[in-house]
């Protein structure tokens, strides 16, 4: 299987797990922007206050927000669904 991502693609082991990693990244930034969105618990204005946190620093503004942003009462009305 690795041959075959070398051969064709021309991409070492290095490059798979860096695209990997970079895809799980992404992947985690744009599920807190999804659950901003979800959130019925906050404003509108706290909504836009976190995705612009979350985009403009990314990583660590979806760290922040998935620790203090998300409510009980929101975690609560997820686990429902």
């Amino acid at each position: 299987m690795n041959t075959i991502y070398t051969a064709i693609l021309g991409f070492g082991n290095q490059e798979i797990l860096l695209i990997s990693l970079w895809l799980v990244a992404f992947g985690f930034v744009v599920w807190s922007v999804i659950d901003v969105l979800w959130n019925t618990t906050i404003t509108d204005f706290m909504k836009l206050a976190w995705i612009a946190a979350i985009l403009f620093i990314p990583y660590f503004g979806a760290l922040v927000y998935l620790y203090f942003g998300r409510s009980k009462a929101h975690l609560a009305q997820r686990a429902k669904k």
